[in-house]
């Protein structure tokens, strides 16, 4: 059997591409360590949602071209490259327990509001979900092959498979 040296050169890549971007100091958040960038002092703030199994340097293609016009912040989720795993004792994780800590995390690091929410795939769940508990925070959501709400359902009805998201989304 062969084995790719490809993931063993992953880890290296998101770290160098994270330190490119201006990776801040870590913040607790519920118990978790949350990483985050942040970079561009005009303008409107954004902030980039990874999708899942992703962090924030999903968003480095994109990263410094939105800095060049608005204050762009991505961070990555707990458990996610930088971001510690949740606190023992929460073994799943809820769209409503991201946006708290999402919450939490830009209260914290003292970010612009009303901001522009930009999420990705599992992402677009989280993001809507934040605009749906802090509307005052959001002036707008951007979603890119974002996963809507009752999507699963209206794929269940139509007898579509496969309609659930992977296990670890559900996590």
């Amino acid at each position: 059997m062969r084995y790719s040296r490809a993931p063993l050169l992953a880890v290296p890549f998101l770290a160098m591409t994270a330190c490119s971007m201006g990776l801040r100091p870590a913040e607790v958040v519920g118990g978790s360590t949350l990483s985050s960038v942040r970079k561009g002092d005009t303008g409107p703030t954004v902030v980039f949602e990874a999708g899942i199994g992703d962090n924030l340097s999903s968003w480095a293609p994109v990263f410094d071209d939105v800095a060049s016009f608005a204050r762009a912040f991505a961070y990555s989720r707990s458990g996610y490259a930088g971001g510690a795993p949740w606190a023992l004792g929460h073994p799943s994780r809820t769209a409503d327990d991201i946006a708290r800590d999402a919450h939490e995390l830009f209260r914290k690091t003292g970010l612009g509001r009303p901001m522009i929410l930009v999420g990705h795939s599992m992402g677009g769940m989280y993001v809507l979900r934040y605009a749906e508990l802090y509307p005052e925070d959001v002036a707008g959501v951007v979603l890119f092959d974002g996963r809507l709400k009752g999507f699963t359902e209206e794929c269940e009805e139509a007898g579509l498979s496969p309609c659930s998201p992977p296990i670890a989304a559900q996590l």
